[in-house]
């Protein structure tokens, strides 16, 4: 530990002006001794950087190198080792370091050099010493202005006095006027000659508040994460949004509560140096890792491996397996003719009993996704999926706080039990996973947040069974939107249908004995580097797959319409290509050749025939979005039910017209007030 002159207590903040002197005449001829002669000239590089109006940098791994000294100065006070490095610079370079740039001078680059925590390992030890916190940003304020230094002038003499900003806020003014040996009259204001400030010779910095929130991989069940603020000043003031992960490096502050009711004082951070973090484990990959990876993806059943890595203590739910695992590589984002961006991620619906293991799929690809988020739409809002703007009470103005959407950017969200969703937050879904952005228009303020990320959602039946093939729609089904259906590229029906050898293994897998024991073919790391390894490509069409999906959409198209229906939705064409550049990421490929769009369109067409099949096997996508019949054709059906039929009873109305029992009932009811139909016996009718 080095032994300073001076006191470096972190528990105190504060430093008498004697004791400050002191450090900097102390710090800032050692800063020009390494700016001048460290490692690669530092003084040069930052000359450069602030020629350009850019931010300049003192790498902290440079430092550590160049100067052991300066590098605990920087972890034991961050604050006063920023304060003389400024100072340094500026005696060096007077005409490019000035207040009101001076934000653009910091230290940072810090790598792997210092341990990252987590807001909820923030500890007392921590206070006035640096700190790395990662996580991802829940809540951010608009940039506003940071007051550097105020200067009032004297209602007497007009001689400018400035006045410091500890904190950002405006200064009161002053009592007194500076002395005359420094162009004042030394005199005070007084009511009849007050201060006035001067706005034009004011000195700000931009200023950004936002909250940090625990990373969801990081938590354990059943606890609340929590998050610390932090204060962006200068330019990383401009490059944050809601839902980015990022990396924090600053001094541990503490200030008074924010409400009234708590005593404790709260943790704050004073930032130096903000770095995104794109992924959670984005090393670079080794030679020996990429030449695994690739003979991974020669396999010939290098689909099946995959798909047999998802959730592997579950037996059987190929199907759905292999759509999560598709959906985990999904496909490059596009732009089409006008410039627009067309989403590559894509999102899967798995519907189907309660105990059939969906929730476990979503838990999976949630842990096992880089950026993986899980919720539960149970009791969820539509701000809670997405986001909200509101009023930050503390700081003033608008802060933006992000739902699982927004916090999913740039990764995947998993949704459980999304047929309890209200039908009026349902629809907040709509542009989030289409468009892929969320539109708040609140009190004038109109705000877009980005929510590029993939969407795995589980949901019930409401009658506790899929029905294939049912008149009933699947938006009737499961009580969601049809609007929201038609945003998922695939719908898998997770079916509990008895078979004695697949029950035996799946209550094997489920003993305390084997549970343990299954693992798939790959472990989780391994997937998230062939992940990080396949998402860098962008796979490019061949001709020959281009024209195999255009020919197989045409003809689904033209069989739908010889049955006087709709088989396929331009929407499902779409989902055939991001499809298909997946399954080409899942083989490490460049390029999507024939065999990628036959599986697409397989995928696609298994998922038709399973949600939208009629009985006769004729695919018809209105099964999916909505009921085949409406009202005024459920009554007519029934009337001429009753005219083939008279005297049917309920069971015999169900059976010839294939509608639910409370569609016929409903009919009936309609029927009976119009006064088309009556009943001759009790629980009988007749068509007039």
């Amino acid at each position: 530990m080095v032994s300073w002159p001076w006191s470096l207590d972190a528990g105190h903040d504060y430093k008498p002006p004697s004791s400050q002197r002191a450090a900097l005449g102390y710090l800032v001829p050692m800063w020009q001794e390494y700016l001048l002669h460290g490692h690669g000239t530092p003084l040069l590089a930052l000359q450069f950087a602030l020629e350009q109006d850019a931010c300049a940098v003192v790498d902290y791994g440079d430092l550590v190198r160049g100067s052991e000294d300066l590098a605990q100065l920087v972890h034991d006070d961050p604050l006063l080792a920023l304060r003389s490095l400024r100072a340094a610079v500026h005696a060096q370079l007077p005409d490019l370091l000035m207040p009101r740039n001076e934000s653009t001078l910091t230290i940072g680059r810090y790598g792997r050099s210092l341990h990252r925590i987590s807001a909820r390992e923030l500890l007392r030890e921590h206070i006035n010493r640096l700190v790395g916190i990662h996580g991802v940003v829940n809540e951010a304020t608009a940039i506003s202005a940071y007051c550097l230094t105020a200067v009032y002038l004297c209602g007497r003499c007009a001689c400018p006095v400035p006045i410091q900003s500890e904190d950002g806020s405006l200064p009161t003014a002053p009592t007194l006027c500076i002395g005359r040996d420094r162009g004042g009259c030394g005199q005070s204001g007084g009511k009849s000659h007050p201060f006035v400030l001067a706005e034009e010779l004011c000195v700000y910095d931009d200023v950004c508040y936002l909250h940090i929130q625990d990373p969801p991989e990081d938590l354990q069940q059943a606890t609340v994460p929590r998050s610390v603020l932090v204060q962006l000043r200068g330019p990383f003031a401009r490059n944050v949004t809601v839902g980015s992960r990022v990396t924090v490096h600053g001094a541990l502050r503490v200030r008074r509560p924010r409400r009234q009711d708590r005593r404790a004082m709260e943790y704050w951070l004073d930032a130096l140096w903000l770095q995104a973090d794109d992924a959670r484990d984005d090393v670079p990959l080794t030679p020996e890792e990429e030449t695994r990876l690739r003979e991974i993806a020669a396999s010939p059943v290098v689909y099946d491996e995959l798909a047999a890595c998802v959730a592997p203590g579950l037996e059987g739910l190929a199907l759905a397996k292999l759509a999560v695992m598709v959906q985990m590589f999904s496909a490059p984002p596009t732009l089409d003719g006008d410039g627009n961006q067309e989403r590559g991620d894509i999102h899967v619906l798995l519907v189907g009993p309660p105990g059939t293991g969906k929730s476990a799929l979503l838990r999976w690809a949630a842990t096992v996704h880089p950026k993986g988020i899980i919720t539960a739409a149970t009791g969820a809002t539509k701000v809670g999926l997405t986001a909200a703007i509101e009023k930050d009470e503390v700081l003033g103005g608008w802060s933006i706080s992000g739902g699982a959407l927004a916090l999913a950017d740039r990764g995947h969200a998993s949704i459980d039990e999304l047929d309890k969703l209200a039908p009026e937050h349902a629809e907040g879904l709509l542009t989030a996973m289409e468009e892929q952005v969320i539109h708040i228009d609140k009190a004038s303020v109109h705000v877009t947040i980005n929510s590029r990320c993939s969407v795995l959602a589980a949901a019930n039946p409401t009658s506790g069974r899929f029905e294939h093939g049912s008149a009933v729609s699947l938006a009737e089904q499961t009580g969601l939107p049809p609007t929201l259906l038609d945003r998922f590229d695939i719908i898998v029906p997770v079916d509990d249908v008895p078979d004695a050898t697949m029950d035996g293994l799946q209550i094997a897998a489920m003993s305390p004995l084997n549970r343990a024991k299954r693992t798939g073919p790959h472990p989780p790391e391994l997937i998230r580097r062939y992940l990080q390894l396949a998402r860098a490509i962008d796979p490019v069409f061949t001709p020959a797959a281009v024209r195999i999906i255009s020919e197989e959409f045409v003809r689904l198209r033209q069989a739908g319409q010889a049955s006087g229906v709709v088989s396929i939705t331009k929407r499902q064409g779409r989902s055939m290509y991001r499809l298909s550049q997946a399954l080409a990421r899942m083989q490490l490929s460049a390029v999507v050749k024939p065999e990628h769009a036959e599986r697409a369109i397989g995928l696609v067409v298994n998922h038709l025939v399973n949600v939208a099949s009629r009985g006769d096997g004729v695919i018809d996508v209105t099964r999916i979005y909505a009921s085949p019949r409406n009202k005024l054709d459920k009554d007519a059906l029934v009337l001429r039910v009753l005219d083939e039929h008279p005297d049917s009873d309920m069971a015999a109305l169900v059976r010839l017209s294939d509608l639910p029992q409370i569609d016929v009932g409903n009919a009936i009811s309609r029927l009976e007030s119009l006064g088309k139909v009556y009943q001759p016996r009790t629980g009988q009718w007749r068509a007039l």
